[in-house]
């Protein structure tokens, strides 16, 4: 017997495996398909996918072989990864140097033939083999040798898969975290600039009320406008402390909502300075959902459709449906629309379309990312048609 070198690359060839992390990982069953797939085809007993790091050998798939692993030193496919060609064929390894004595071919299983296709990562590193295995001599067609090459590929490409789904979950996990240092750090920031903004708008206050026959004309543009400055900052603020709030909303506690009533709600919160009128088209009389998070939503969709309505009257249509797991809502306005080239980029928080609404005042774009986030909170999905001249709809739904 002959104990098998180490690959040339043996230092990157294990940090290429250690990064699939398979090693020790639980069974699959679409790799056991494949294991026993390359038996039936090769018309073997057993067959193994096999995975060989500097000590010992792990089987990630296992037909017919009552071990889980073996000592490097004795395993057939730390010989097959120093060869040159995809399969390493031994048709009889008691006329082989390399495992004439081996204690797998002399001892209990007495393996004699071994067929073994490289598995190599797309720089050409072997990891280890899916290899077919027999207790006597054997030949393999040249269908069957190719067939056996394509099985590996096929475990190589569920490898690189799931690698990159591990990769994923990773960076989803960093950006969560980044997202929520993130969040935090917006609280901070937005509740450390309330008092200071405080300070400000009454200062101005004062003087605007109290001072203002000692200020000339010139310096009352410049108040004007500081003021004006302080309200768009307010309300920024104010914005940015309600999205980092979104995540202390319980979407587990639901309570009954009239509909009729609610709409009497919107009527009264929206306190337009112009005429709004709603309609409600819905066969429900009430839905079960968190009413913060659901007022949450419909205040902001409401006074996103007022603020940014061109017409002297307002008209705003809620509409209500329910499916076994959800409720459907949509809300329609009669408003200028949105241009297609800007509806992808409506729920992004910070973007704004327009430079001013309908009442001079300039948006934070913080509106429909919170109402995004919200519904996803509560396992929904929202959607948004619009055409230009004709009004916007906006579809979303809430998980019952």
């Amino acid at each position: 017997m002959i104990i098998p070198e180490f690959h040339t690359q043996e230092v990157e060839r294990l940090k290429a495996l250690a990064s699939y992390g398979q090693m020790d990982s639980p069974p699959s069953a679409d790799l056991d398909d494949l294991t026993n797939l390359a038996s039936e085809i090769c018309q073997t007993p057993m067959a193994l996918i096999t995975l060989v790091n500097s000590y010992r050998q792990w089987f990630k798939s296992n037909k017919g072989i009552g071990v889980s692993e073996t000592s490097r030193d004795v395993a057939f496919c730390a010989h097959a990864l120093l060869c040159n060609e995809d399969i390493m064929v031994v048709e009889d390894t008691r006329k082989d140097k390399r495992f004439v004595d081996n204690p797998f071919v002399v001892n209990d299983p007495h393996l004699v033939f071994y067929a073994g296709a490289i598995l190599k990562t797309p720089e050409g590193l072997p990891l280890g083999t899916l290899c077919v295995l027999d207790t006597k001599p054997r030949h393999l067609s040249e269908e069957q040798l190719h067939a056996l090459k394509t099985i590996a590929d096929q475990v190589m490409y569920r490898f690189e898969l799931q690698k990159k789904q591990n990769q994923l979950l990773e960076l989803s996990g960093e950006l969560q975290k980044k997202n929520d240092e993130l969040l935090r750090f917006a609280y901070v920031a937005a509740h450390d600039l309330k008092t200071p903004l405080s300070t400000i708008d009454a200062l101005i206050n004062l003087v605007q009320q109290k001072h203002s026959d000692q200020v000339d004309a010139e310096g009352k543009k410049i108040l004007s406008f500081i003021k004006n400055s302080s309200d768009r900052l307010n309300r920024m603020v104010e914005g940015l402390l309600n999205f980092s709030r979104l995540e202390n909303i319980d979407t587990s506690n639901k309570t009954p909502i009239d509909l009729k009533n609610l709409i009497q709600y919107l009527k009264k919160i929206s306190g337009s300075k112009i005429p709004v009128k709603f309609k409600l088209n819905t066969k429900l009389e009430e839905v079960v959902l968190n009413d913060t998070l659901l007022d949450q939503i419909l205040m902001n969709l409401v006074n996103n459709a007022i603020k940014h309505s061109d017409k002297d009257f307002v008209e705003i249509e809620l509409g209500v449906s329910e499916t076994e797991t959800h409720y459907n809502f949509y809300l329609k306005d009669n408003g200028p629309g949105i241009a297609e080239e800007h509806l992808s980029k409506i729920f992004t928080l910070f973007e704004t379309i327009a430079s001013k609404d309908r009442f001079g005042e300039k948006g934070n774009g913080i509106g429909l990312a919170t109402v995004k986030t919200l519904i996803e909170k509560n396992k929904g999905s929202i959607s948004i048609e619009s055409v230009l001249g004709e009004g916007t709809t906006f579809e979303f739904t809430l998980s019952k």
